[in-house]
C-alpha cells in the first residue's frame, strides 16, 4: 500500500520554515475570522507576507491547506497529556477519576473553542474532517 503524500511539503531552510509558519497562523486566523466560505490563498498570502507562488511551493490547493491547518490545530498535547496522567491517578477513586477526565476534557474543548467551532462546522461538507473528528 502507498504511502499517502504529506499535506505540506517540509521545508529545509529556517527561512523557508518560518515562512511556513507564518502562513499556518495566518490560515488559522483567517479560518476563525471567516470560515472555510471566506478563505483564500490570497489572504493568507497576505496576512503571511509570503507570496502565494510560495504557499503552493509547500500545498497542493487550498484544501490541503485547510487540512494541513486542521492537523496542526487538533494536535495539542499538552492537555491530552493531562488527560492521560488524570486517567491513570491512583489517588482517585473510579467515579473521580472520570469525573475529573471529564473536566479535563471540556477544559480542554473551552480553551480550543474558536478552533473547534471552524471545524465542527465544516465537518458535515468534509468526509476527511468527518472521519477524523
Amino acid at each position: 500500500m502507498a504511502t499517502p503524500e504529506p499535506l505540506i511539503r517540509p521545508p529545509l531552510q529556517r527561512r523557508s520554515q518560518e515562512s511556513l509558519e507564518r502562513v499556518l497562523q495566518a490560515g488559522l486566523e483567517v479560518l476563525q475570522e471567516q470560515g472555510v466560505e471566506g478563505f483564500t490563498l490570497q489572504e493568507v498570502s497576505h496576512r503571511a507576507g509570503v507570496s502565494i507562488g510560495s504557499i503552493y511551493a509547500r500545498v497542493a490547493s487550498r484544501e490541503a491547506l485547510i487540512m494541513a491547518i486542521y492537523e496542526r490545530a487538533m494536535a495539542w498535547t499538552e492537555e491530552q497529556d493531562q488527560i492521560r496522567r488524570d486517567g491513570v491517578r491512583k489517588d482517585l477513586t473510579p467515579s473521580e477519576r472520570i469525573e475529573t477526565i471529564v473536566i479535563d476534557m471540556a477544559n480542554d474543548m473551552l480553551g480550543h473553542a474558536d478552533v473547534l467551532r471552524v471545524f465542527m462546522r465544516q465537518a458535515p461538507l468534509n468526509p476527511e474532517i468527518w472521519e477524523r473528528g
